[in-house]
């Protein structure tokens, strides 16, 4: 008789994340932080009425500045006078969090696409299209990271990895995605939209354009290997 894997408590991660930090500061505060920190730390991010009053806030007699009028409207939440406190709070916080959560959160689609393809593993075959989109949003993802992170000099090597890593599944070559980079770059630089600028008039041009394109990446790939097209993007690699 099969059995049920269903988790007996169903709280959004963002809820237990949220409850980790509740305790992590009260476990600060109790254990860490002396008395005067303490102290310290409840005057800057606790919610105390009187710091709206002028008089006092130009005094300085309370820490923040205007600024503290504004973040104490959040940070005073996180703050528990003991354990009694931040266990009740913790216990209407998870159903009605929960609540909350599930309705404005992000769903596992968008989840799925922030998140990239585990670096240790083979990129395998999508099961459908929405497989398939997360696949190309994983290799967008580090693409961006290569472009963002990686000094000019490194970026074509960069990206020549990611293009074999995604190529057995999305055909990609590291030209293309030099390609896509210069392009996203251009229609930035002059506030258009991606993919205007390749696009012809003609519809029957850009389709056969594009097939003609395909057929010679397909022959590069087989004539030349992944070294071939390496160097070749090293020298296409933007600045």
């Amino acid at each position: 008789m099969n059995q049920s894997s269903e988790p007996i408590f169903n709280i959004p991660a963002v809820i237990v994340a949220t409850l980790a930090v509740f305790v992590g500061i009260h476990v600060l505060r109790s254990f860490v932080l002396s008395s005067d920190q303490d102290l310290e730390l409840l005057l800057l991010f606790a919610f105390i009425p009187a710091r709206y009053d002028t008089a006092l806030l130009l005094e300085g007699a309370l820490p923040g500045g205007f600024g503290a009028q504004v973040w104490t409207f959040v940070s005073y939440a996180f703050l528990h006078a003991d354990i009694a406190h931040l266990g009740m709070n913790s216990l209407w916080f998870v159903p009605f969090g929960s609540a909350v959560a599930r309705h404005w959160g992000l769903g596992d689609e968008v989840l799925h696409m922030i998140r990239r393809l585990p670096v240790d593993a083979p990129v395998r075959r999508p099961d459908g299209d929405a497989d398939l989109l997360r696949i190309v949003a994983s290799a967008a993802n580090e693409a961006v990271d290569v472009v963002s992170h990686l000094p000019a000099a490194k970026v074509a090597a960069a990206l020549g990895h990611v293009a074999q890593r995604y190529a057995r599944v999305l055909r990609c070559t590291t030209r293309s995605l030099v390609d896509a980079v210069h392009e996203a770059r251009t229609v930035l630089r002059k506030g258009g939209q991606v993919g205007a600028a390749a696009r012809p008039d003609d519809s029957a041009a850009a389709d056969s354009g594009a097939g003609t394109g395909r057929g010679q990446a397909a022959e590069a790939r087989s004539a030349t290997g992944a070294a071939s097209a390496s160097s070749t993007t090293t020298a296409a690699a933007p600045g």
